[in-house]
């Protein structure tokens, strides 16, 4: 490609000769992965052209030696070599971790979190490998960035050690623990992963004990709903300026100190929401 969103066309380019740590290929079939479209258009903003992209390759080095294969095989002998192009892409983006770290035995449990172009290709490599395989179907990721906490409640003789833990369905994650203040600043992202049939983020805040259980501090639920309504109607939020998308209102039924704000800000979507915790204790009372 000569320019960006341009037609294919034929392109002589000269290459350095090979160094110590170089590999001739000789490239036979190709196959397109999304990421290359990404980089025909320029869509990530590091495309140097003229480009060559389609980065799923068969083809035949001097020495013959093939990915994670303990000896050659000819998959021509299975499907045409053409056909094989994606799994030295997309397939061998899921191959590499799962020998990395041991998924590769017969019996073994292992669950596939969304069934993409990965995806589809994981769950056929555990079944092949004789491993008993799940899917979890996802929505989307969730990046929730904790920043402080005002007043919180005192747990211990004079302060609190307070830290955030935020639930979503069976997923569970936490903060750092900051010690002796009422008035933590975290600033800490913290990541959630959305499935179909999703519910609200519950937020608790405790104090952390060391020599008994930790103590509860105070509690919120998050209604992602206005969220994620708000991001699907929109698609891709970089197409759009800077704007107002969506709002999560305040009522007596939730622990809004003020209505929630949904905007697309350069290109991505964000909330930002202030809440005040709810069955809130004191070992002062």
């Amino acid at each position: 490609m000569e320019h960006a969103g341009h037609h294919a066309v034929f392109y002589l380019l000269n290459c350095k000769a090979n160094g110590e740590n170089d590999i001739t290929i000789k490239i036979l079939y190709c196959g397109i992965c999304h990421s290359d479209l990404h980089l025909i258009k320029n869509n990530f903003g590091i495309s140097s052209y003229p480009i060559v992209p389609w980065h799923e390759i068969v083809g035949v080095c001097q020495n013959e030696l093939e990915n994670y294969c303990p000896k050659r095989i000819h998959t021509s002998t299975i499907f045409d070599d053409g056909g094989v192009a994606p799994l030295l892409g997309a397939g061998i983006t899921v191959f590499s971790p799962m020998k990395f770290y041991g998924l590769e035995k017969p019996g073994m449990h292992v669950g596939v979190v969304g069934l993409g172009g990965l995806g589809h290709l994981a769950v056929k490599f555990a079944k092949a490998l004789g491993m008993k395989v799940g899917m979890v179907e996802f929505i989307g990721l969730l990046k929730v960035k904790v920043i402080k906490g005002v007043n919180l409640a005192i747990r211990d003789m004079m302060s609190s050690d307070p830290y955030v833990v935020l639930s979503l369905g069976q997923q569970t994650t936490q903060t750092t623990i900051i010690k002796s203040n009422l008035n933590p600043v975290w600033n800490e992202e913290l990541m959630l992963s959305v499935p179909q049939d999703y519910g609200p983020v519950k937020l608790r805040v405790f104090d952390h004990d060391t020599f008994s259980s930790d103590d509860i501090m105070g509690e919120a639920e998050i209604d992602i709903q206005p969220l994620l309504t708000s991001a699907m109607a929109f698609g891709d939020p970089e197409m759009f300026a800077n704007m107002q998308i969506g709002k999560w209102l305040k009522s007596d039924d939730n622990a809004l100190i003020g209505d929630s704000i949904i905007n697309i800000i350069d290109g991505k979507v964000r909330q930002k929401i202030l809440l005040k915790l709810q069955n809130v204790e004191s070992w002062r009372n």
